[in-house]
């Protein structure tokens, strides 16, 4: 039994019901339908001024975005004031699978858009890193207090975003993290623009301060990157989807798997094979000196951040390779130590003749 109240001609009536009663914060949001972009593919300033699609219409290449709220949208660019591709105002266009621009059209075609306008608005692409509820008033809903980075210099942000503005976003706690952020410094203020692909907000922010213990972690962790040597990369066989890539930090062995299905590490690898004359460097975004397994390593191409991805046991590779990989790791030892092949090799023909 639930005890409600509600207000009938000027009094306040208690009214029993079974039934639980529906609040709007309880209500979910659409189902988000499988997209082919990962959840982390913006968190990256290159998303933002390299177009990651081709409009199905004109075939212009745009900025397709998607967010958990059911929102899907073609971009001309990703900042104020937010212009969408004309070519796509049609419902129908946005149901179809969209044209996401693949490796090998960025092979050909790798290039930066025309000057973006909110890059000579002095607009600066940000992510969010980390997210809290505050409680606006006694009875209130609840607002999220947000804390943010800019990609290009690194500066730290946070804004408030209240309840009602929540609710034009259709965001929650959650997938506000999905949201495209930008942002713009003047006279010791910060403007905040938040668009979730249904609708944009404009928020006044500020800059924080990181406790100076943290701060001087950071400046030394950021002050040194460390150089990879020894590389070695494992590109799959026809029946995998996983390339392998190990090399050495210091002393330290590090193991990364690249899942050739996913377009941002996809085309992380290709980078990094295309550019082998270049210095490849690490930085761990933990902040400690040693690399453990399950740490956050981001690789750099140059100057360029590149992509991050968690380091793995290396004792665990055999279990990443594909089926004809590890036939022929097999036949290959039992060569070396003078033993007998026939199974692995039996198999491995075996996966030869499906092909």
């Amino acid at each position: 039994m639930i005890t409600v109240f509600r207000t009938i001609n000027g009094r306040v009536v208690p009214i029993s019901t079974n039934v639980p009663q529906q609040t709007k914060l309880k209500k979910q949001l659409p189902k988000f339908e499988f997209s082919p972009l990962k959840n982390e593919y913006f968190q990256h300033s290159e998303s933002f001024t390299n177009p990651n699609a081709q409009c199905p219409v004109c075939g212009k290449r745009v900025f397709y975005y998607e967010h958990p709220n059911g929102a899907k949208v073609y971009f001309e660019y990703l900042g104020p004031p937010w212009p969408k591709h004309p070519c796509t105002d049609n419902p129908t266009i946005l149901r179809q699978k969209p044209k996401l621009i693949t490796s090998q059209n960025l092979k050909t075609n790798k290039r930066k858009e025309p000057k973006q306008i909110w890059e000579d608005n002095g607009w600066e692409p940000c992510r969010i890193v980390n997210v809290k509820e505050t409680q606006v008033g006694i009875g209130a809903p609840k607002g999220l207090h947000i804390k943010a980075v800019t990609l290009l210099r690194q500066d730290r942000i946070d804004f408030d975003l209240t309840y009602a503005k929540m609710k034009k976003l259709r965001v929650n706690k959650t997938s506000i993290n999905k949201a495209l952020i930008q942002s713009k410094a003047s006279f010791n203020k910060i403007a905040i623009s938040i668009h979730s692909g249904i609708y944009e907000q404009r928020i006044e922010g500020k800059k924080y301060k990181v406790a100076e213990s943290k701060v001087k972690t950071a400046k030394s962790s950021k002050a040194v990157r460390n150089l990879l040597t020894k590389i070695e990369i494992q590109l799959p066989n026809d029946d995998g989807n996983l390339a392998l890539f190990t090399a050495k930090v210091r002393h330290q062995q590090i193991f990364f798997i690249f899942d050739m299905n996913k377009q941002f590490q996809r085309e992380a690898l290709i980078e990094i094979i295309e550019n082998n004359n270049k210095t490849l460097t690490l930085t761990n975004r933990e902040n400690t000196s040693k690399l453990p397994i399950g740490s956050h390593l981001t690789i750099w191409i140059e100057d360029n951040e590149l992509i991050t991805l968690n380091n793995q046991s290396i004792n665990k590779k055999d279990q990443f390779l594909s089926p004809s990989q590890k036939a022929k790791n097999i036949s290959k030892r039992k060569r070396e130590r003078g033993g007998n092949s026939i199974l692995a090799d039996a198999f491995l023909d075996a996966l030869n003749e499906k092909k």
